[in-house]
């Protein structure tokens, strides 16, 4: 099934006190080993949201705040929306995705306006607020190879539906950084910070060609990253892992780009299906542990050989931000049921 269709949710009613009830899907296409994709099951939550949005003054998602109470199930699920509060700027929700009468998982959202960035300049002048690649003060896309030159992975159980191809710098990086930190332990003066932790980078790109990016995808591909203790050292891992999502938080940085959400797409500056991943992580106690994600634009599909416009880093903007808190867990024991 493509992601597309496996997103969708029906509104089944609305009630007084704005409580909006829609139904849906999760399909066994978008599992791991079995188990549902986290990120894609918030993407859900959000095409219910997004639904239920769409004529208000409010369409776009800023924020979301997503809490893994439950495993979740490859069966029916039923999407629960409560609008908080309706303000200027901001339309609060309050969401509950149950299955079998359980609350599975729930989540805030925050509803706005979202810029399209890559229609903006960071131009500086009085009252100007945004900040775009073309601003000195503004971030670059951190991958550092073109995906049309990138070397697509070997196909993955985590990847089923998605092509990935791994930036190799960040594994150079992190090498070389840990050789580094190795030496000079102890040696550092007062004035000199540490630079620890792993980082990761990935182009990732939809295998369906007619599917193109939507808002609801971003928590998917937020969350297909190599999470902390996969980075590290295989003297260091104790077996292959499950790394189950328990807190996701996503902030929306700017609409999908317009030029690629129109049927011209093929047309377009940026990739209608692929996506630039980084991540990095910092800590972690037993197996507990952070991870930072950006989601960038993609100026081409992975491996198209197509010609490498030499500022292709100043014209891609960021999607979203996200974070969240995993936990480590064996395989063997990966939860099919119940609390995590």
């Amino acid at each position: 099934m493509s992601l597309h269709n496996a997103l969708q949710a029906t509104k089944v009613r609305s009630e007084e006190s704005e409580l909006h009830i829609y139904k849906g899907k999760v399909s066994k296409d978008w599992c791991i080993g079995g188990i549902p994709h986290g990120g894609y099951v918030v993407g859900i939550i959000l095409t219910a949201a997004g639904d239920l949005q769409s004529s208000s003054p409010h369409p776009d998602p800023v924020h979301l705040t997503a809490h893994y109470l439950q495993s979740v199930e490859v069966s029916e699920c039923e999407v629960r929306l409560k609008i908080i509060r309706k303000g200027k700027n901001f339309t609060n929700i309050d969401t509950d995705l149950i299955q079998k009468g359980k609350t599975k998982i729930a989540a805030r959202l925050i509803y706005g306006v979202l810029p399209d960035l890559t229609q903006l300049s960071s131009l500086a002048s009085p009252g100007n607020l945004t900040l775009t690649p073309t601003s000195p003060y503004g971030r670059r896309i951190p991958l550092s190879t073109h995906p049309s030159q990138a070397i697509p992975d070997e196909p993955h159980i985590k990847f089923l539906y998605q092509i990935k191809a791994e930036d190799p710098f960040f594994a150079e990086q992190n090498a070389r950084r840990a050789k580094r930190q190795s030496a000079n332990s102890g040696d550092l003066g007062p004035s000199e910070v540490p630079d620890c932790g792993v980082e990761s980078g990935s182009w990732f790109e939809l295998k369906d060609p007619n599917v193109l990016m939507e808002i609801a995808m971003i928590p998917l591909f937020a969350d297909c990253i190599m999470n902390l203790p996969f980075l590290l050292p295989n003297e260091m891992n104790s077996g292959p892992m499950w790394f189950a999502t328990v807190v996701l938080t996503v902030e929306f940085k700017s609409r999908i780009p317009t030029s690629i959400s129109t049927p011209d797409a093929q047309h377009s500056p940026f990739s209608p299906r692929t996506v630039g991943i980084y991540a990095s992580s910092r800590f972690m106690t037993e197996g507990r542990h952070d991870e930072y994600v950006e989601v960038w634009t993609a100026p081409s599909i992975i491996g198209s050989r197509s010609p490498v416009d030499p500022t292709w880093r100043d014209k891609q903007v960021c999607l979203a931000i996200s974070t969240q808190m995993a936990l480590t867990i064996p395989w063997e024991n990966s939860p099919r049921k119940g609390r995590l």
